[in-house]
């Protein structure tokens, strides 16, 4: 095992038994899921953000709200799996 794999969680040494490999696939699956969810370009999400987020601090018994920043709507780089 190299340095990078050592660093790399997706690259750690896993044993070969039937429910490690079935682990293996569901976290391929989720993979794949999350990263059919960061390319989905419709704008639903930037549309209901200022809603929800309304919605959310609306009414809290603390004077705080839940979200200080302006726009919380940043959207990060896919996740690939090797």
């Amino acid at each position: 095992m190299t340095d990078a794999d050592k660093k790399d969680p997706t690259t750690t040494a896993v044993p070969a038994t039937p429910d490690a490999h079935e682990q293996r696939l569901r976290f391929e699956a989720v993979i794949r899921l999350l990263n059919e969810w960061m390319a989905d370009d419709t704008g639903y999400d930037e549309a209901a953000w200022p809603e929800i987020k309304q919605a959310l601090d609306r009414d809290r018994p603390s004077y705080r709200k839940l979200f200080d920043e302006p726009d919380r709507s940043r959207r990060t780089e896919a996740v690939s799996f090797q």
